[in-house]
């Protein structure tokens, strides 16, 4: 059985698929004109300079159809598809926010978070 995604995750499915479609569009021009880059840019290196303002941060709860991110030590990530993370919350804490201190007190120096997609990093 095959269902629609949440708009959502289609959203986030599609620009996925139109970043690494765009990169490819690039590197095959790149490729037939006899000017391959040095070092192509990963999609990922893009999601590290997006910049989430601390007064934003709270818009990203998972409710509502809203994404659910949490930061962590400036980086923020998104839990939104992370089953320990359902409706927004894990354990009494909330998504859309910093959450540094409960994160090194509870789960410090385990690799939790390299599991998790990066969405960007926490401004000012």
């Amino acid at each position: 059985m095959c269902h629609e995604p949440c708009p959502y995750r289609r959203r986030l499915l599609l620009r996925q698929i139109q970043g690494v479609t765009q990169g490819l569009a690039a590197l095959v021009s790149a490729v037939c004109s006899n000017r391959v880059p040095s070092a192509t840019p990963h999609p990922d290196n893009q999601i590290h300079q997006t910049v989430i303002p601390k007064r934003e941060l709270g818009r990203y709860d998972g409710r509502n159809g809203a994404p659910a991110y949490v930061a962590v030590n400036t980086i923020v990530y998104d839990v939104t598809n992370d089953p320990a993370w359902a409706a927004g919350s894990h354990f009494g804490l909330t998504a859309g926010r910093d959450l540094s201190g409960q994160y090194s007190a509870c789960h410090g120096g385990q690799p939790i978070l390299e599991k998790l997609p990066v969405a960007g990093r926490l401004g000012g």
